[in-house]
């Protein structure tokens, strides 16, 4: 069963190349898009897996930003990448995440699940301000930080109220978190559509966090709909935080436990124990 496992990143060279190493082999394909802010880090990783036969390091880069557009850009840039070679099941993770399960347990438990999709899904209709406004700073550097952060926060006000913005007629919007497995006929589905209806990408342009509705909108107005469970397969835990937690080896007993496939974040500059322990594991 070929899998693609495409990765956004933008930091921490050696936690990302162990990443990239455990997963890589003929029927693990890694495809790597890093932020066009950290240039340093893309021509390393250039360097090292030049000769890699199985890791493909987009040449096209984006800037990538917190809540904006380019989330997707980015992601799209990957599945178009990664479709050329069509695969059973995409999977879109970060370069601070980790397999909490080892790659057989992850194979077999997918075989029970051909067809399938696994992401987040929220049907939220409180949530149309994101998508029915018009954000231009949506896709600023500095998008949460003032004086940015105060004109995103008073356009979101403006837009609850009044959300006039005419995109995406016809579509029940949903929301959910940006990560997702996809299978390979739903993939099919999303890049066929996409290159019909290129209006379905404008109309995500200049809104706000359009990485939680952009395919989980797509995916849920289509005939895919009856196929997805609603499941990241990764366990990500926010505290009540604006980010997710970082894991530290304090988490060791709870990650085991853990049903999930994946998990994030890690960081090997704030915890490296939790990272060596957890690979030590998923390689028994």
């Amino acid at each position: 069963m070929k899998q693609a496992f495409l990765i956004v990143a933008h930091k921490n060279f050696d936690q990302l190349v162990k990443l990239v190493e455990y997963i890589a082999d003929e029927e693990h394909h890694v495809y790597l898009h890093i932020d066009k802010k950290s240039e340093n880090l893309f021509h390393q990783l250039r360097d090292y897996f030049k000769t890699y036969e199985y890791v493909y390091l987009l040449e096209k880069q984006i800037s990538v930003n917190w809540g904006g557009f380019s989330q997707v850009q980015a992601t799209l840039l990957l599945l178009e990448s990664a479709y050329k070679q069509q695969y059973d099941f995409y999977h879109l993770i970060s370069g601070q995440d980790l397999f909490i399960k080892s790659k057989q347990t992850v194979d077999e438990f997918l075989v029970q699940y051909k067809g399938h999709q696994f992401l987040e899904v929220i049907d939220d209709e409180k949530n149309l301000w994101r998508i029915k406004g018009y954000y231009l700073l949506s896709d600023c550097r500095y998008s949460r930080s003032r004086p940015c952060a105060i004109l995103n926060d008073w356009c979101s006000k403006f837009f609850k109220k009044f959300p006039i913005r005419k995109n995406l007629k016809g579509f029940k919007i949903y929301k959910g978190a940006n990560w997702f497995t996809l299978s390979g006929d739903c993939t099919t589905y999303i890049m066929e559509y996409l290159k019909k209806h290129p209006e379905y990408i404008r109309g995500y342009k200049y809104t706000l966090c359009a990485d939680e509705h952009f395919f989980q909108t797509l995916i849920l107005n289509s005939s895919f709909k009856d196929t997805v469970i609603n499941e990241t397969l990764r366990e990500i835990q926010w505290n009540g935080q604006s980010n997710p937690k970082v894991y530290t080896i304090n988490d060791y007993e709870m990650l085991k436990q853990s049903t999930a496939l994946f998990a994030r974040k890690f960081d090997s500059y704030i915890d490296h124990e939790i990272i060596e322990k957890i690979y030590k594991d998923i390689a028994m």
